[in-house]
């Protein structure tokens, strides 16, 4: 037996509301990630940059531009930078207040 569970869509209009007006982000962007920030960059984003440039070199991909959709204060692209300097990068935050946070 199979069931079909419909996904619910959400309009860009909708997304675009939560990810810049909602009390939701708000937390995150004010509360949550300033506490968390440096614990993250430990425990998350360079193990996970040490991981991707393992799988990188392990299939001789030269990663030349990357994107970061949802970047939050960046942590992630200033690991990846420290690690390699070459790469362009880019980050995308619809979040205003992390956005100012996260400029490279």
């Amino acid at each position: 037996m199979h069931f079909i569970i419909p996904k619910p869509k959400t309009s860009a209009k909708d997304l675009e509301s939560f990810y810049t007006k909602s009390e939701s982000s708000k937390y995150w962007a004010q509360d949550f990630y300033p506490a968390v920030a440096e614990t993250r960059r430990l425990s998350i984003f360079r193990p996970r940059v040490f991981d991707i440039v393992a799988m990188c070199k392990m299939k001789s991909v030269n990663v030349g531009n990357l994107i970061d959709v949802g970047s939050g204060y960046g942590i992630f692209l200033e690991e990846w930078r420290a690690h390699n300097a070459e790469t362009t990068l880019l980050a995308i935050e619809p979040n205003e207040s992390l956005a100012e946070v996260c400029s490279l």
